[in-house]
């Protein structure tokens, strides 16, 4: 790409111990104690679910996002343009993926279930949340990469910034989030496996 764009591969995905923290957690989850808790469990396998779905469509998403900034450093920018346009479409459809999964923790958590797991599903569901506005300022990101290519409109390069700064601070607050659950779930073992 342009010595203007950042690389997408960093940024782009959820972090790594964002999946791994959630479908390890998340998918063995079980709290000590309420009468709600298998339902509960069986919610969170759900929206377990939904997250791996949407991370395999992600994961397609960098290999895309590479390929377009090699097309643009040849300036092919019509074979960039249909890179990033797939690359979009890959993103909106994980979008409500990670949504369905955050609807379902957020059920989980109104069972009758442990105080402890309730405040870590809390915890996975705003990460979930952040996820979401994350996916969507990738996907603005990416459309405004495919309308102006090269970026040979002056107005792009400062979008794009706005944009790459919205996006770190989205995937800190994904990672804040995700250290909260897992905070809660080594201070209650017995609870959350």
């Amino acid at each position: 790409m342009n010595a203007t764009r950042s690389e997408p591969a960093g940024p782009m995905r959820l972090p790594a111990a964002f999946l791994g923290l959630f479908l390890v957690a998340a998918l063995t989850a079980l709290a000590g104690c309420g009468l709600q808790t298998g339902d509960a469990n069986d919610l969170v396998h759900q929206a377990g679910a939904a997250v791996s779905s949407a991370s395999a469509k992600t994961n397609r998403v960098d290999s895309l996002l590479n390929q377009a900034a090699t097309l643009s450093d040849q300036q092919q920018f019509n074979a960039e343009k249909t890179a990033l346009a797939q690359a979009s479409s890959l993103l909106q459809a994980a979008i409500p993926q990670i949504q369905g999964a955050k609807t379902k923790i957020d059920r989980a958590a109104k069972l009758n279930i442990s105080a402890a797991y309730r405040q870590y599903l809390q915890a996975k569901g705003k990460a979930l949340d952040e996820a979401v506005k994350l996916r969507q300022t990738e996907v603005q990101k990416i459309d405004l990469m495919a309308q102006d290519p090269g970026f040979r409109n002056p107005g792009t390069q400062q979008k794009f910034a706005q944009l790459e700064q919205q996006e770190n601070s989205l995937n800190n607050s994904v990672q804040a989030d995700e250290n909260q659950a897992s905070q809660i779930a080594r201070q209650h073992p017995d609870e959350i496996k």
